[in-house]
């Protein structure tokens, strides 16, 4: 993700504002996803020990 983030910086330094964006919604659309992912983990543990 920081990858993604560091071409945005580039493409904004390098004044290509239209890919920036793009660059931009990628890196948090694939930051939604890890940080989804890490939730519903948590909710499942959470169930499991209510279940217990």
């Amino acid at each position: 993700l920081s990858i993604i983030n560091n071409l945005g910086a580039l493409y904004i330094d390098q004044d290509k504002l239209g890919k920036v964006e793009k660059i931009y919604k990628q890196a948090l659309e694939k930051a939604l996803r890890v940080e989804y992912i890490l939730i519903l983990n948590i909710v499942n543990n959470l169930g499991n020990l209510y279940k217990n």
